[in-house]
């Protein structure tokens, strides 16, 4: 698991974070109010001035990505999920190792914080066919939607968990039409233009779709 925590550059900080000036502020902040710490642990500096930690994830979880859900410009990458290494360098700079610490276990209050909502499932057992293709359009429209409208520096994240939840039904036979999922696909395309290649897009939707269909989510 890794807890990727960016820089806010003059972006100024919500009330909630005043005078944090990005997310390794607001991360140390959520530890002092729960009475914790970040343990020392591997950390890379990115290009932008950003801050990956680097962690063990428990193996009794199951801990995806996540865009915002610890706080202000914190991401998480875990299952599905990547980040680009230590000693690469793209155009404005390299990823360059700022603590040589051993890699740390995630610390149980980021667990819990970072554990998903369960799904309520008695909600969804009685649903008719028509209910089921209505329910599977919904989620289909609703992913599209949370790309179309993610942030910058949050749309590879929203695109994989599109893909990924995808991976989830279409593991136990409930894939949309074939019109509709090509036309999430074109909006995927659209969403991802302005900074990513095809290929990149592909690879994203692809690691999404296989780490989805090993976790099979049923709509009984």
């Amino acid at each position: 698991m890794v807890i990727d925590c960016d820089s806010a550059g003059q972006e100024a900080p919500p009330p909630r974070w005043r005078d944090a000036h990005g997310g390794l502020d607001v991360l140390k902040r959520l530890a002092a109010e729960a009475q914790q710490r970040v343990p020392a642990t591997l950390s890379v500096r990115t290009p932008s001035g950003g801050t990956h930690l680097y962690f063990h994830a428990p193996n009794d979880t199951h801990l995806r990505n996540t865009a915002g859900k610890l706080g202000w410009h914190i991401d998480t990458r875990g299952v599905g999920g990547y980040v680009v290494g230590p000693g690469s360098v793209r155009s404005d700079g390299w990823y360059t190792i700022i603590q040589h610490a051993p890699v740390a276990p995630l610390p149980r209050w980021l667990v819990a914080a970072l554990m998903p909502t369960t799904q309520s499932a008695p909600l969804l057992q009685h649903l008719t066919d028509r209910h089921r293709s209505r329910y599977l359009q919904a989620i289909l429209a609703g992913e599209t939607e949370g790309i179309v409208n993610a942030t910058p520096g949050t749309r590879n994240n929203a695109l994989n968990r599109a893909a990924f939840i995808l991976g989830q039904l279409i593991a136990v036979g409930h894939s949309p039409k074939q019109r509709r999922l090509t036309h999430f696909e074109e909006q995927l395309a659209v969403m991802l233009g302005e900074r990513a290649t095809q290929a990149e897009m592909t690879r994203t939707i692809m690691s999404g779709l296989r780490a989805g269909k090993r976790c099979p989510r049923s709509i009984r």
